[in-house]
């Protein structure tokens, strides 16, 4: 299969990489809670991105030390 043919949606995985589209005030906001140490709750419908945010935040304050 060639990269134009290839579906660019990734279903069933968090999204990785350069699929992932990040979410710079929602990340700003999360890591401003935790550095608080504020309990965060992260809702939404299935499939909206909630783990796919969670694992680029941790390789964000992995990154930060």
């Amino acid at each position: 299969m060639t990269e134009l043919t290839k579906n660019p949606f990734n279903f069933g995985d968090p999204v990785q990489g350069r699929y992932y589209y990040p979410r710079n005030q929602l990340s700003h906001t999360v890591k401003q809670f935790l550095e608080n140490r504020v309990h965060v709750v992260l809702m939404g419908p299935r499939r909206f991105g909630k783990t796919s945010f969670v694992l680029d935040l941790f390789t964000q304050l992995e990154k930060a030390g």
